[in-house]
């Protein structure tokens, strides 16, 4: 339990440490084994993660006090797994384990969405589309699955360049799921990338409205502001994306763009630099300074 309150507020390092602490004293718990794989996860150890997770799933431990959740050596262990086998490149196995998944818990909601996404990324969108029909039609499912399956459906759409269609079928899911926030989330992403600046503003702020501390949508918001001219609007949504995310070097950039067309060239130049810092590779920060003739590598070496 200390190692996941740990987590849950940003100590890694003291997760990490109580848990090998723990993992002294019973080498086999599931949960300790568990939170280890996420760990190492976070940390981009994915080799140790992955093995971390299959041990857990074994289950050998000799039975003591435990705060367990006995899902952890079942659907919610393969989840995080096949989490792990994604970011290995190994997506035929994360498939494998997410439809253990899905047969295990047909509720869960994380190992639907994840499967639609693994099936899209490795072009099985035939596959993918069976799946979306079986949440939007099949009576055994929980109702909220069917918004999957009606997400899932516009991705497959908007994969084959059917946008008309995409379009339609993601209004109807916040139509008839208004205050999911996924549904949102996707017609959002759909309308920023494929829509009008002003139909992509109408739905960042209906996702923003259920979902204030979302500081992607606050910096889509910003940009999609910036498009339409609103540059001032813009400067405060890039802004209210750093007080979330101040280590974003991309929403500086954008923040300095945005700071550059309201006529203020310090500000802009100030954000830029900062932006440098974070990621020194930064094109659109680069940029940026390239038009007002600053020498980034004088920025380096002075700061901000």
């Amino acid at each position: 339990m200390l190692v996941g309150s740990y987590s849950q507020l940003g100590r890694y390092e003291d997760a990490w440490r109580t848990c090998q602490e723990g993992r002294r004293h019973y080498p086999e718990d599931a949960e300790l084994l568990f939170r280890e794989g996420m760990l190492h996860h976070h940390y981009g150890r994915l080799q140790e993660a992955a093995q971390a997770y299959r041990r857990a799933l074994e289950d050998r431990d000799e039975p003591h006090f435990s705060s367990m959740d006995g899902h952890i050596v079942g659907f919610k262990g393969r989840h995080n797994l096949a989490l792990v086998y994604e970011d290995m490149g190994e997506s035929a196995r994360a498939e494998e384990l997410w439809r253990q998944v899905i047969a295990e818990a047909p509720g869960f909601r994380p190992g639907w969405r994840a499967l639609g996404e693994s099936l899209l990324r490795q072009g099985k969108l035939d596959v993918a589309d069976q799946y979306a029909e079986k949440l939007m039609t099949d009576s055994g499912l929980p109702d909220y699955l069917r918004l999957e399956g009606l997400i899932l459906r516009g991705r497959i759409l908007t994969r084959q360049g059917d946008l008309v269609r995409a379009k339609q079928v993601l209004h109807e899911a916040v139509d008839r799921w208004p205050d999911e926030l996924e549904g949102w989330h996707s017609l959002s992403q759909f309308l920023f990338e494929h829509g009008e600046p002003a139909e992509a503003e109408q739905a960042l702020r209906r996702l923003l409205q259920l979902a204030p501390e979302d500081a992607a949508a606050h910096h889509n918001l910003a940009n999609v502001r910036s498009m339409l001219g609103k540059h001032a609007e813009a400067i405060n949504g890039y802004r209210e994306s750093l007080r979330l995310r101040p280590d974003s070097a991309m929403t500086h950039a954008h923040l300095g763009h945005a700071l550059w067309h309201s006529g203020r060239v310090a500000d802009a130049v100030s954000a830029w630099r900062q932006a440098i810092l974070l990621d020194p590779g930064n094109p659109v920060a680069r940029e940026g300074l390239r038009q007002v003739g600053g020498d980034t590598m004088n920025v380096l070496q002075e700061g901000p």
